[in-house]
């Protein structure tokens, strides 16, 4: 995938250089990176974080296979051999050297072109399928803090993955889990260079006030940037 050849060129750059995390935009990996089918790909990455000794933050798609204990949601999907499925809008944190994969699923998804509001209630319409955008993600379950070690150091971060970060509340809800920052990932190429990129990153200034934490932020054909917890932007692309 061309898409992922490129994202592990220019981490490549990093090497040498005593990076401790990397940050994928939004849906970086285009594919359910954990599903068995795409184990080679996983490997190619897990074995650059490896190599590089980094920890690595990327969102991707995740899927998930409801069996027959599970409380099946109505929204959820029905695949070709009648199985039934959720997918989400996630990231995964892989570590070097660790085979333990820390997930997080987005909570609040944009209405219709992420999720048809009421999805379970118009199943019987099957809102699920309803092409409006993205279309048909799962909720999330859980706000995610993402730990990863420096030398005897616990570090904890929160993943906001693009419009949760217009949700005051919701990012603060990750601080007071104990995130010492936070990261946004995002999407923001669908705008093209109209305003909507540039306000989308002034949410990332008022939750780094609000919340007194640094946020780092990537976005693929947006606004990649730090920001300190005074709301200042520190090396904006």
């Amino acid at each position: 995938d061309s898409q992922l050849v490129t994202h592990q060129k220019l981490t490549n750059e990093v090497a040498g250089q005593h990076v401790d995390l990397v940050l994928w935009p939004e849906t970086a990996v285009p594919f359910y990176i954990l599903h068995p089918a795409n184990r080679y790909y996983f490997n190619l990455i897990k074995h650059q974080v490896d190599t590089l000794n980094i920890n690595l933050l990327t969102g991707t798609p995740d899927i998930h296979y409801y069996h027959d204990n599970e409380k099946i949601p109505n929204s959820s999907k029905t695949g070709k051999n009648g199985e039934r499925f959720d997918s989400y809008n996630s990231s995964i944190l892989l570590q070097p050297d660790i085979n333990e994969i820390q997930t997080y699923s987005k909570m609040i998804l944009v209405p219709y072109a992420e999720r048809v509001p009421y999805s379970d209630e118009l199943s019987f319409m099957k809102a699920m399928n309803w092409n409006l955008g993205l279309g048909g993600w799962g909720i999330g379950k859980d706000t995610t803090v993402f730990q990863f070690h420096i030398n005897d150091s616990e570090i904890k971060f929160s993943n906001l993955i693009c419009y949760e970060s217009a949700y005051p509340g919701f990012a603060a809800s990750f601080v007071r889990k104990g995130a010492q920052f936070l990261t946004v990932i995002t999407n923001d190429s669908w705008w093209g260079n109209t305003s909507g990129a540039r306000q989308h990153q002034q949410y990332s200034i008022i939750r780094a006030v609000e919340n007194r934490r640094w946020v780092a932020r990537c976005a693929n054909g947006g606004i990649s940037c730090f920001i300190d917890p005074y709301g200042n932007i520190i090396q904006s692309t």
